[in-house]
């Protein structure tokens, strides 16, 4: 089949650690079929100051990603203005790039990822071309931007609208269901991992490697610095655990994101500038390093789709606390080397921690990988539902 990829959250040149789970998934896709992805970028000109926005300039209107031909038209928005009108925006900002794409490349399947805008303007493609539309939901699609009246009706409009929808986890499955989709018109189909990436690896060897102390304790956070995440939690839990003399530990935070600098306030109010480091966005291949090379792993989101990044140190056979919302309990279960607690309890997240820091000061544990389902096995899933699609 000859399928075009429409997502926004695309790695580029610019920015090699944006969506690498759709890069992984289109990876595998391209193994079986041919491919185009129109990843758009927001429009703005080259002004240096501001470094956010320039960025977007900077990025090429074609690129070769993976071997993979991407193509980055640009929509003009203005932030946090108007969002109601994003999913026209985009709309007028790619039609020519993919009415190109259509006439060398005349696809069979738009594959849409993210329900607004994106999965919004796919229908939009859907209609014009006569093509069916495999949208996927990811999470924060629903568990956020349907929140707000700007975004919910473009939402809802490209979840009636889209041939199919895929959800990356049951709890969003039904999450879906109960605004009004068919239960029919929905499959669930787990994210997979990298297994060449994601392995169990040598501690001491990694630690190396990253220069980290071979004599503490390390916590992981690995995500993007905004609300949802809730590290204001996790640094109030991390400071109880200091406060019971565990002078050993570090907590280091992997990411980048508009709090970055509400994060370092809050670690200087807590006076826990030695014991916690920011150390940015890393590259997708360093982070198997980073879970192998610490402790124990950290989620303190509010809301959560299917996340990633579970999995992925489940891969690495890394210790895991994480919060019970989306599909996380479909990960993980209260076990050895796993413990799910409420969200925003900074206290139950603590004891949590705790808990798993004694079990690993104790005992030494020997990691074996606890997930297996690799993005071959999403892409046989998906090829299922292409069969499907092809029948009707």
């Amino acid at each position: 089949m000859k399928l075009l990829i429409l997502s926004k959250i695309f790695p580029n040149s610019r920015q090699p650690t944006l969506g690498t789970f759709v890069l992984d998934e289109t990876i595998e896709l391209a193994k079986l079929h041919e491919v185009r992805v129109v990843a758009p970028v927001p429009w703005f000109p080259p002004l240096k100051p501001l470094k956010k926005w320039y960025l977007f300039s900077q990025i090429p209107e074609q690129e070769t990603i993976n071997q993979l031909a991407v193509a980055h038209p640009r929509y003009f928005i203005l932030p946090k203005v108007g969002r109601r009108f994003y999913g026209y925006s985009y709309i007028q900002g790619i039609k020519k790039t993919i009415a190109r794409i259509w006439a060398e490349y005349p696809f069979d399947l738009i594959i849409a990822h993210y329900a607004y805008p994106y999965g919004y303007a796919a229908t939009y493609f859907q209609r014009k071309y006569n093509r069916p539309l495999l949208l996927k939901v990811h999470g924060s699609d629903i568990n956020v931007d349907l929140n707000y009246a700007s975004r919910r009706s473009g939402a809802l409009t490209a979840l009636r609208r889209a041939t199919r929808l895929v959800v990356v986890s049951q709890a969003l499955r039904e999450k879906v269901i109960q605004l009004g989709i068919p239960a029919e018109k929905l499959s669930v189909i787990y994210n997979g991992i990298n297994q060449a990436a994601f392995r169990v690896m040598d501690q001491t060897e990694c630690r190396h490697k990253l220069k980290l102390a071979s004599d503490r304790r390390y916590l992981l956070f690995v995500g993007n610095l905004v609300p949802v995440k809730g590290i204001s939690v996790l640094l109030e839990a991390f400071e109880r655990l200091i406060r019971q003399q565990k002078n050993n530990l570090t907590l280091l935070i992997l990411g980048s994101g508009d709090l970055r600098q509400q994060i370092l306030n809050q670690i200087q109010q807590k006076g826990l500038t030695q014991q916690v480091q920011l150390l940015g966005a890393q590259s997708h291949e360093q982070i198997p390093l980073w879970m192998n090379a610490c402790d124990v792993l950290c989620l303190s989101s509010f809301h959560e789709g299917y996340p990633t990044v579970l999995i992925e140190a489940q891969a690495c056979g890394l210790p895991i606390v994480a919060t019970n919302v989306g599909g996380v309990s479909e990960i993980i279960k209260n076990g050895d080397l796993e413990r799910i607690v409420p969200p925003g309890n900074a206290l139950t997240f603590s004891r949590a921690l705790s808990d798993l820091l004694n079990l690993v000061e104790k005992n030494s544990l020997i990691r074996a990988s606890r997930y297996q389902r690799s993005w071959q096995d999403v892409v046989s899933d998906m090829n299922q539902l292409f069969l499907d699609l092809q029948r009707d």
